[in-house]
């Protein structure tokens, strides 16, 4: 069975030491308008974390494992694959004066496949998703809720999708969206962080791949702080099932 491995653009950007993979702006965004925060924590390839500091804040994680379920049939001239991968964990956020921030995350992958043909295949059909979910609550303050997903029907094997999502609590929404954007010019595509916006403003921007910074708008409104940094906190330590889910196994189950 083909399979893209989106990890293979990470791989291959491995060995390319010249270039600069610092996540970058929007052509109308002023860089030095953001305070940065690096964040050490973050390993170049995509894996599973248990913690991570920016700045004055701290995310500490409880992991509970992945559940991974694949089947694959090969026949004579049909082969389909079915994956799906899922797992939850629950994170403290420390650093926002007093509060103290609880999450409850949740996220899955289910990818499936199938391919025509004796000497050639081709996909006829197929389907990819990854949802991102989380759930943020402190004493005292409006709950806040997380999603960021891709969801598509495909028949060729092309890259899996655009990453989108929001972040609400109560009548304030942030919207959040993957990037590709590089601070130079790169022939290596890859999904190297995030964008968040309020009002079609950029408001932070989150690199959670290669290496690990946080951007904060310096004009930020404080009512919005909180919400910023949980979703920093939760783009950090988000393991992206992609990787999981679009695996080479040769194991059926």
């Amino acid at each position: 069975m083909k399979k893209l491995i989106p990890l293979l653009y990470l791989v291959i950007a491995a060995g390319c030491s010249t270039i600069d993979f610092q996540i970058g702006f929007p052509s109308d965004v002023d860089r030095s308008s953001f305070t940065r925060y690096e964040v050490a924590e973050i390993p170049f390839v995509s894996a599973p974390i248990s913690r991570a500091e920016f700045g004055p804040y701290s995310v500490n994680l409880v992991r509970y494992g992945l559940d991974k379920k694949r089947t694959i049939d090969n026949g004579f001239s049909t082969d389909t694959v079915k994956a799906a991968v899922s797992e939850k964990y629950t994170y403290e956020l420390r650093g926002l004066g007093k509060s103290i921030w609880s999450g409850e995350c949740e996220s899955s992958a289910e990818y499936y496949s199938k391919e025509k043909g004796i000497f050639f295949s081709t996909v006829v059909d197929g389907y990819y998703r990854n949802i991102f979910k989380c759930r943020v609550s402190s004493t005292g303050q409006t709950p806040i809720e997380l999603q960021i997903e891709v969801n598509e029907t495909y028949t060729d094997q092309s890259q899996p999708g655009f990453k989108k999502g929001y972040l609400r609590s109560g009548s304030i929404q942030l919207n959040i969206e993957r990037t590709t954007a590089t601070g130079n010019v790169s022939a290596v595509p890859m999904h190297i962080g995030y964008y968040i916006y309020h009002k079609g403003e950029l408001v932070a921007v989150v690199q959670n791949q290669v290496h690990g910074n946080v951007y904060i708008s310096s004009t930020l409104d404080r009512k919005l702080l909180p919400l910023v940094v949980n979703a920093a906190a939760a783009i950090l330590t988000y393991y992206d099932l992609e990787s999981e889910v679009l695996d080479d196994g040769d194991d059926e189950n």
